[in-house]
């Protein structure tokens, strides 16, 4: 009895120890020329990024059908993406709002990384939204999903930014499928 219950204490708090992995894959659908990267129309592109719900700051919405992480400062980076590796200060942040009475739930994260003070050219924004029925298990960072657009009606949408004002550069991303898993990535 005793083994029992030290498991079911300990679930709740290895799942939220565990990292959440968030896959992509598509297309790019517009690229605004960079030097800082190379992607055109119709690339193929896929990648990870990795959610740390034990450094993510406190929901700043607490309800059960809103919750809302937003960290900032050099210590708090909880998401994790190739695209923002290496910049001084990240403002990571993930939004989910659990729909009800039949409104699509949303799970939105952004990787931001910015160097303050830095050139206008050093900031950058990663960001995927999706959106979809029946989706999210309550409020929290750690969620469980497989979003496909063309088989469950979901939708995403995903974009990175580069700089500020002048040097503001954009690519977006048609995604096809997103898939977050606590723990371990998709086969």
């Amino acid at each position: 009895m005793r083994t029992l219950f030290a498991a079911l204490v300990l679930l709740p708090l290895t799942s939220e120890a565990q990292p959440v992995f968030v896959q992509y894959e598509g297309t790019v659908e517009s690229a605004e020329p960079s030097p800082y990267w190379n992607f055109s129309p119709g690339d193929r592109v896929k990648g990870v990024v990795r959610l740390y719900p034990l450094l993510a700051p406190p929901d700043r919405r607490p309800a059960d059908w809103w919750g809302d992480y937003v960290s900032g400062g050099p210590t708090a980076d909880f998401v994790v993406s190739d695209f923002t590796t290496g910049l001084a200060r990240h403002d990571d942040s993930v939004h989910l709002t659990v729909g009800s009475l039949g409104q699509a739930d949303r799970y939105s994260l952004s990787d931001i990384g910015s160097i303050e003070g830095g050139p206008p050219e050093s900031f950058r924004y990663f960001n995927i939204a999706v959106t979809g029925t029946g989706l999210l298990r309550g409020d929290g960072i750690a969620q469980s999903f497989d979003a496909i657009p063309e088989k469950d009606g979901s939708s995403i949408i995903s974009a990175l930014m580069l700089g500020v004002g002048e040097f503001r550069r954009t690519v977006t991303f048609a995604l096809t499928r997103v898939s977050l898993t606590p723990g371990r990535c998709r086969p």
